[in-house]
């Protein structure tokens, strides 16, 4: 049995934006410009600190970045998913929060982009571009009161809620074990058709403390492969260890194990609607190259 652990990168995720948005060319908005209004917060008592609107388009960083939305003390910060990092989001000038009680449930505040779309909302997982930077502009540190000063997040073009359910390419199974969260994903019938080459992949099943998604560390294309299971596989947690059981309930595969998955590729390009598409639905752990699984030699 060969092992081999897979870094994390739960936290950032550079690869993948440089692989999705990169593909499609620099990607810029149309900016905010009245500066007074956006030093204003659009919820008293929210810090809301906003980047320093332009004339005409503006370009952002492609770096990427999975995180819950968290409000602590009137400052919305990006808590990483093990917790022990954080990051002070510093928003599009285009975007706002609604307040508690407005389309929220509860206490939740939400955030809104320049269409009013809402892209995230307090105590759920967010997705989003950007970069990690030191902020010096006067105009952005006067919205920052001391008590949310820390570790910047520049948000970039991309920002929507990190787990989505109903797609018709994919289902989601959310295992949990001690400490620890893992994303299953199985094909729905679609996504098979969008398979281009078919044969088989050899790698190492990742072991569940290397993610959150099940991954294959191949020596093959990038190294990194996202497989995505037949409908009727399931896995179960045994400890430290990760069983997926076929159709029939038997034990086919398990993680730190050396695999070989029958199936075929979707090629990342980003031509192509399923790669669009996926990369907006899937959790941003998942994003990557995908290979839809028919079996286990």
């Amino acid at each position: 049995m060969k092992t081999r652990s897979l870094k994390r990168h739960t936290w950032l995720l550079g690869l993948l934006l440089v692989a999705a948005i990169a593909c499609s060319g620099p990607r810029a908005v149309p900016a905010a410009t009245d500066k007074d209004l956006l030093l204003t917060p659009p919820v008293p008592g929210i810090a809301f600190p906003r980047q320093k609107p332009t004339e005409g388009v503006r370009e952002s960083m492609t770096a990427a970045l999975v995180a819950t939305l968290r409000l602590q003390d009137g400052c919305l910060q990006l808590q990483s998913p093990t917790g022990q990092e954080v990051r002070v989001p510093i928003w599009p000038p285009e975007f706002t929060l609604l307040p508690p009680g407005e389309g929220a449930a509860g206490d939740e505040v939400l955030v809104m982009d320049g269409t009013g779309e809402v892209v995230a909302r307090t105590g759920e997982e967010v997705f989003m571009s950007g970069g990690e930077s030191a902020v010096s502009d006067p105009w952005v540190l006067q919205q920052i009161p001391p008590a949310c000063q820390g570790a910047y997040w520049i948000v970039g073009n991309t920002v929507r809620p990190n787990l989505r359910y109903g797609s018709d390419l994919f289902a989601m199974d959310v295992l949990t074990s001690t400490g620890h969260t893992l994303f299953f994903l199985r094909q729905k019938p679609p996504l098979q058709a969008e398979v281009h080459e078919r044969g088989t992949l050899e790698g190492t099943l990742a072991p569940p403390e290397s993610d959150r998604c099940l991954h294959v560390w191949t020596e093959w294309g990038p190294g990194v492969v996202t497989p995505l299971w037949p409908p009727d596989w399931s896995a179960r947690v045994e400890g430290d260890t990760v069983v997926l059981l076929d159709g029939a309930g038997q034990a086919v595969a398990r993680t730190g194990e050396t695999v070989r998955l029958t199936g075929g590729v979707i090629p990342l390009n980003w031509d192509l609607e399923v790669i669009r598409r996926l990369f907006d639905e899937l959790p941003g752990d998942c994003i990557g190259t995908y290979w839809i699984v028919a079996g286990v030699e």
